[in-house]
């Protein structure tokens, strides 16, 4: 069943989550990466998504050869998950709005794993990155799931439930 796409879906992207990427090449194996910060571009809404660009060289390998990718946005206190499906448009320079996302993102991050038992200097650490190493993918947003742990998990929220 298709539902219109609704980007209030990604307002958890605005929380601090832990941001994982993952593709697959045409051999159908799964490559996997943590990205510091995914936003809704205002003007297109793409989801522009921002990582290290050497920690997620496969991920990135594969979704520009299959176009396809996924995203789960993950918020440790309260295990609230959404997971983003997509095709990559493109790898793109970083913007300086997209090094503000991230600050944003990383701050709110650090905070949410203190919550869980992580002291700041772990998070600051765990989190650290130079502007220089990050690279930034723009997705069109395809379809939006849920998937807090419990039985609502796979619920399509948004957009066109995949064929298979």
């Amino acid at each position: 069943m298709d539902k219109p796409l609704q980007t209030e879906h990604l307002t958890l992207l605005q929380a601090g989550v832990a941001i994982t990427l993952a593709s697959a090449n045409f051999r159908l194996i799964p490559s996997v990466a943590m990205a510091l910060a995914a936003y809704r571009e205002p003007e297109s809404g793409h989801l522009r998504i921002l990582a290290r660009r050497a920690e997620a060289q496969m991920v990135i390998e594969d979704a520009l050869a299959t176009r396809q990718i996924s995203t789960v946005a993950c918020q440790p206190s309260s295990h609230k998950t959404v997971q983003i499906k997509g095709e990559l448009l493109e790898q793109v320079a970083v913007t300086d709005r997209d090094l503000a996302n991230v600050t944003r993102a990383i701050t709110a991050f650090a905070k949410e794993i203190v919550l869980v038992g992580f002291d700041d200097y772990f998070a600051q650490g765990f989190l650290s990155y130079q502007p220089s190493e990050l690279t930034c993918l723009v997705v069109a947003i395809q379809a939006i799931f849920d998937q807090t742990p419990g039985a609502q998990a796979g619920t399509l929220l948004s957009g066109t439930q995949p064929c298979a």
